[in-house]
């Protein structure tokens, strides 16, 4: 769906971490599609923010 995505124009996603497979699909995105911005969404603590930016994303978004 990222690539598609991006080929349609829209290279700014948002993954939210309220799935088991988020940070998954964040490596997943980072690494098979570069040309994207991927970023992580309701990041609620310090230890989601290490592991998103582990995991690929450029930016995080929080709900608080």
């Amino acid at each position: 769906m990222a690539k598609a995505l991006v080929a349609g124009g829209v290279r700014v996603l948002e993954v939210t971490l309220r799935t088991e497979c988020a940070l998954d699909a964040i490596r997943a995105i980072a690494k098979e599609v570069p040309e994207a911005i991927v970023g992580a969404g309701t990041v609620t603590n310090a230890a989601q923010l290490k592991e998103v930016t582990e995991a690929g994303a450029q930016f995080a978004i929080s709900p608080a």
